[in-house]
Parts: structure tokens; sequence; C-alpha cells
């Protein structure tokens, strides 16, 4: 059987999975936890002194800069994932790859994997379900996995 790897992830955990056949399913491989994924910005800033004046020159920031620690934290974890799916592709312990994340969490991804890891992905799908069990992933996934077995005669 060719070995594929599910990786199920958003900001703040990340789940890969190799895919067992129609019969077993998904096993999970490794599980990956980004606590600060959960923060909000206000706790990743950290506390500065000045009183009115120093929150008046916080108030004023733009959204972007506001948006900017989080968006840092979720880059960060992204490139971590990234490196753990080039390893896994550079010791040959997967032939493809599906790539199940929230959209913007997927694009993230996607922009720091290489280009080799890349070509291996076999489907990509924008939506959340990490907080799911095995069994509903493996239903949420089934039909691609099936349909993916079926036209490479596992």
């Amino acid at each position: 059987m060719k070995n594929k790897w599910v990786v199920v992830a958003n900001r703040s955990e990340a789940k890969i999975f190799e895919y067992k056949g129609s019969r077993k399913g998904l096993e999970l491989l490794e599980s990956i936890e980004n606590p600060k994924g959960r923060m909000k910005n206000s706790e990743l800033i950290p506390n500065s002194s000045g009183g009115k004046r120093a929150k008046a020159q916080r108030i004023a920031f733009d959204f972007d800069s506001v948006q900017e620690p989080k968006r840092k934290v979720a880059e960060s974890f992204a490139s971590q994932i990234s490196d753990v799916i080039s390893q896994g592709r550079k010791s040959n312990r997967f032939l493809s790859l599906v790539l199940v994340s929230e959209p913007r969490f997927l694009g993230m991804l996607l922009d720091k994997m290489d280009r080799r890891s890349q070509s291996m992905i076999f489907h990509k799908m924008g939506k959340d379900i990490i907080t799911t069990n095995n069994q509903e992933n493996s239903s949420h996934l089934r039909e691609i996995l099936f349909n993916y077995g079926s036209s490479h005669k596992l």
C-alpha cells in the first residue's frame, strides 16, 4: 500500500495521520500543540508602562499592526508543521498528502512548505476539523481517500 499522510491543523494544534486503508482508517502518527495559537493578541503583546500616553499610542496602531502578534505565532507554527512534513517526505514516510486546515492557516501552511512537499499534495480542504475525533475525521475524508485509492490501485 502506498503511504498517505493526512495533516489536519489549525493555529493551535496539528495532527498527522497515516491512512491505513478503507478498513483501518486513520492512524495518529503525531500531535503537535501550539498553546500560543489560542491566545488573544492582547496576551501576546508585552505589557508596556507609560500610562495614558502609552495607551493612546497602542490604540493608534492600525488593524494590521494589532493582528501582527497572532499572525506571527500562526506563521511560526505553520513553519513547524511544514518542517515535519518536509522531514517525512525526505525519509520517504509518505507518497501523497492531504491537507485539511482552516482556510487562512491553510494558506500560511502552503506558503511555508517547500515545492517538493507541495508537489505531493493530493487534496487540500479549507475546513477546521481538528476538534473532531479520528472516526469523524475518517468520515470527512473517506470519500477523498477512497477515490484516491480507487484511482491509484492500492
